[in-house]
C-alpha cells in the first residue's frame, strides 16, 4: 500500500469515527433526556412535567429545547408550557422561539402566545392537554381537589374533559353535580356545573368556575352560577 493509499484509509477511518461519535451522541433514552433537563431547582410540579415531556425520548434533543425556553426565573405556566413545546422536538429551535416571544417580564398573556406560536406538536397526555382541541378524549386534566366554597366543601374530581364535584355544607345540606371542561373564549377553562342531586331546601343553583390554569398549588377562581351570582373559590389539589 503506497503512501496516498494509506492517506485515504486514514482519513476515511477518522471520518467513520466521528460519524460513530455523532450518532451516540444523539442517541439517549428518556432518563438521560430526564437528567439534562431538570432544572437545578425544580419544584414536584416541574419534575413531573419533565418526566412527562421526556417520556419515550430517543434523544436529549427535547431536554435541551427546553433549557433553551426557560427563562431565569420561571413559574409553573412557563415550566407547563415549556415542556408542551418541546415534547418530541427534535430542534432547540421551538424552545428559542419561545423564550423569545415571552420576553423578560412575561405575563400569562404572553407565555400563552408563546406557546401557540411556537409548538410544532399536537401532543397531548394525561394531565396535559392541547388547549387547540378541548374535545379530544385523549386532553383534560386528572385529579382531586379540594373545594372551599363559602360554607360549602368538598371534593372536585376530574377526568379528562369531565368530571364529578360533591359539596356538603355546614348545615347540613348536600349536592352533587356534573363538570364539564370548556375553552374559555376569553382565555383558559371554563367548569360548567350541572346538578345532578341535591339535598337542599329550596333549589341549588349550578356552579360555574372560571380557571386560567390548574395547578398542583392552592389556587383561587371565580364561580358564577347560574343565577349570576359571583364568589372567590379556592381548590387545593390533593392528588391523582
Amino acid at each position: 500500500m503506497n503512501f496516498w493509499q494509506s492517506l485515504r484509509v486514514i482519513i476515511l477511518l477518522n471520518l467513520l469515527g466521528l460519524f460513530t461519535i455523532n450518532i451516540k451522541s444523539a442517541q439517549a433514552n428518556p432518563q438521560q433526556c430526564y437528567q439534562q433537563a431538570l432544572p437545578t431547582f425544580a419544584n414536584s410540579y416541574t419534575v413531573d412535567l419533565v418526566a412527562w415531556m421526556c417520556q419515550g425520548a430517543t434523544s436529549t434533543i427535547p431536554a435541551q429545547c427546553f433549557k433553551a425556553a426557560f427563562p431565569t426565573f420561571y413559574n409553573d405556566q412557563v415550566a407547563k408550557r415549556a415542556a408542551m413545546v418541546c415534547k418530541g422536538a427534535t430542534s432547540t429551535a421551538p424552545g428559542k422561539c419561545f423564550i423569545e416571544i415571552i420576553g423578560t417580564f412575561y405575563n400569562s398573556e404572553s407565555v400563552e402566545r408563546a406557546f401557540k406560536l411556537c409548538k410544532v406538536n399536537s401532543n397531548t397526555s394525561e394531565g396535559y392537554p392541547n388547549n387547540s382541541n378541548s374535545n379530544n378524549r385523549n386532553s383534560g386534566f386528572y385529579g382531586a381537589w379540594a373545594v372551599q366554597n363559602g360554607e360549602w366543601n368538598g371534593i372536585l374530581r376530574m377526568q379528562g374533559n369531565s368530571g364529578r364535584m360533591i359539596l356538603v355544607s355546614n348545615r347540613g345540606a348536600a349536592v352533587e353535580q356534573k363538570m364539564i371542561l370548556k375553552l374559555n373564549p376569553q382565555g383558559g377553562y371554563i367548569l360548567d356545573g350541572e346538578v345532578l342531586t341535591q339535598y337542599v331546601r329550596g333549589r341549588y343553583n349550578a356552579d360555574n368556575f372560571y380557571i386560567q390554569q390548574f395547578s398542583k398549588d392552592s389556587i383561587n377562581v371565580k364561580n358564577c352560577d347560574d343565577n349570576s351570582q359571583c364568589n372567590s373559590v379556592t381548590l387545593v389539589y390533593l392528588g391523582k
